[in-house]
């Protein structure tokens, strides 16, 4: 990751520009939609196969999350990061538990996810998919909701 860091930083700084800030805030709009998309939200969609696709996710302040999904009766929880920048919501799986085996995700395009915020409130964030377009809704639910 640092090696990254000073890669960036170098073809950053040998590009002839004006000064930059390197330490940007959030804006205001950015704070308030990451604080929105904090606690449990929950979704739903069919599948393609002829199944229902269920989640639960739970997005914590310190931009790790913990998401809890169920696919044909198999429950899946998935543990990793999270943010937001501008109108784009990410995430990044990390682990990966299966049938009480947890097993550490490789950065692939299922693992890593970005997508455009299209709405976003008190009760409902819906999102879209930069790489498949799909559009997926999920509503606030209680802190105290499980899956």
């Amino acid at each position: 990751m640092n090696k990254l860091f000073l890669l960036g930083f170098f073809l950053i700084s040998s590009c002839s520009h004006g000064p930059i800030n390197v330490s940007l805030p959030f804006s205001e709009k950015e704070e308030n939609q990451r604080n929105l998309l904090l606690g449990k939200w929950k979704g739903s969609a069919e599948t393609k196969k002829d199944g229902i696709y269920e989640w639960l996710i739970h997005r914590n302040k310190d931009g790790t999350y913990k998401l809890w999904s169920k696919l044909h009766g198999n429950v899946f929880i998935e543990e990793g990061v999270w943010g937001s920048s501008g109108d784009i919501y990410f995430r990044s799986a990390k682990w990966l538990k299966e049938n009480n085996k947890k097993t550490a995700m490789e950065a692939t395009a299922v693992s890593d996810a970005a997508a455009e915020i299209i709405y976003l409130d008190e009760k409902k964030f819906s999102f879209k998919y930069l790489e498949s377009g799909e559009v997926l809704t999920v509503y606030k639910v209680s802190d105290e909701t499980s899956f």
